[in-house]
């Protein structure tokens, strides 16, 4: 494995991509895998994105045009080379490659490579949340290419950036190593996993997501002790109209989440002498709390009825 990375926990952010509605999880994995949709915890196979077709439209003024887009890829696939597989999804344009070197680790035989600055890859995905090890296989001739994977609400807003990260050369094209992250994961239930690689040049052939944080001891990342382990507090909990933060030394960002990830409330600059919020036409439910001053970004678990 060739390196380890221990991210706290992934900020959360909304930027919503323009001009995009639901695609469907491919209609090969249930004879492949024998599953009708990816989950968070497991495996993700690279080739196996989504069907929706292609974002690009070369004819038009935008490069999102194709609203149950499940991918972009502005450039033909490639052909007639000795790893092309054109066989494998033929009506789509992304780049499909036969694995030369099969090692004890378990390359599946197919990546996606020729990957571009502006390539994206989607997934339907049933996400579980908890603490995990992300662990992507890829290879790449290059030094310092970028590694980005997202997860997306339904309406195509990202709600949790999960790995946005510099990877080293592997020596070769197919020559596979991996990197592994920790991340919480807080949102649940039906989403959509993005990868890209804003650097280009990078072929990748699956994406693990799992519970074995052995390589990561001596962390404090996980979800229950980001909960409890903060001199931050919010109260009371259940909340019904109101609710307050203590331990502020300074103003504070608040995001209030529902469980699928999506904004429901914002409050900017709250400062210590006002401290409460109103939360009285929020639904009656769990929620999460994201407190983020200028030298920490928590979060907190909150009932509301």
């Amino acid at each position: 494995m060739k390196k380890i990375t221990n991210f706290t926990l992934s900020a959360l952010f909304i930027m919503a991509l323009p001009n995009l509605t639901a695609q469907v999880p491919w209609s090969g994995l249930n004879d492949s895998l024998g599953i009708s949709i990816f989950t968070i915890p497991g495996k993700i196979e690279i080739e196996y994105f989504d069907d929706g077709g292609n974002a690009y439209d070369p004819t038009g003024d935008s490069l999102i045009n194709n609203p149950t887009a499940a991918y972009y890829d502005d450039t033909e696939r490639k052909t007639g080379t000795s790893t092309t597989v054109e066989s494998f999804r033929p009506d789509e344009d992304v780049d499909i490659q036969a694995v030369v070197n099969y090692d004890s680790l378990g390359v599946n035989g197919l990546k996606v490579g020729w990957v571009s600055e502006t390539d994206w890859l989607l997934y339907s995905v049933n996400v579980t949340p908890g603490d995990y090890r992300i662990m992507i296989w890829y290879a790449t001739p290059q030094s310092n290419r970028t590694l980005y994977l997202e997860l997306l609400n339904k309406d195509k807003e990202v709600v949790q950036i999960l790995v946005n990260d510099t990877v080293e050369t592997t020596g070769s094209n197919f020559n596979f190593d991996s990197t592994a992250w920790r991340v919480s994961i807080l949102v649940t239930g039906e989403h959509y996993l993005k990868f890209s690689n804003p650097l280009k040049g990078i072929g990748v052939d699956y994406i693990i997501f799992d519970n074995n944080l052995s390589e990561f001891e001596g962390s404090t990342s996980s979800i229950e002790n980001l909960f409890q382990t903060s001199e931050l507090s919010v109260y009371p909990n259940p909340a019904t109209e109101k609710l307050s933060i203590s331990g502020l030394t300074g103003n504070a960002d608040i995001n209030i989440y529902s469980t699928t990830g999506v904004i429901v409330k914002t409050v900017h600059n709250l400062s210590i002498s006002e401290n409460t919020l109103d939360i009285s036409k929020l639904k009656a439910g769990m929620y999460y709390v994201s407190i983020k001053t200028q030298n920490k970004d928590i979060i907190k678990k909150v009932l509301i009825k």
